[in-house]
């Protein structure tokens, strides 16, 4: 009855994206605080759209610049993520931790299961989308 939902066109910089800290005492990125998801393999969700496919990543204090609650002081921002398919109609995507890598700009860190701040959903540079998340949750 209820999912997150983002829409939108026209970002041409990186692209456009939402996401969720996992511990947050306040209200922005330096609140935010590490979640350990040690005993979890990985997390799953349910997502439709109007794109093929979106970057949904794991974001940690090691990717992270100072700014933002994190400890990276070089080429931060690389999370751990992948591309998944979209389609419009809903889909239950299970994400192990194992399956995630940087993209390959940014500091090559290891994804640290107790460092991890956030889960993010990302559409690329000039793609038009309508987005809806459900259920996300650790396995």
């Amino acid at each position: 009855q209820y999912a997150a939902a983002t829409q939108g066109s026209g970002f041409i910089g990186w692209g456009a994206g939402f996401g969720f800290d996992f511990k947050n005492t306040g209200i922005n990125a330096l609140t935010r605080q590490p979640y350990d998801v040690t005993g979890f393999t990985g997390f799953l969700f349910w997502i439709k759209g109007t794109t093929t496919k979106i970057r949904v990543s794991v974001l940690s204090t090691d990717v992270v610049p100072p700014t933002e609650g994190g400890t990276c002081s070089t080429l931060c921002n690389d999370a751990h993520g992948l591309l998944i398919d979209v389609t419009n109609t809903w889909t239950e995507h299970v994400v192990p931790f194992s399956m995630l890598k940087q993209e390959g700009w940014g500091t090559p860190e290891t994804l640290a299961p107790p460092n991890v701040l956030s889960i993010l959903f990302q559409t690329a540079a000039a793609v038009p989308f309508d987005h809806r998340v459900d259920d996300v949750g650790l396995y």
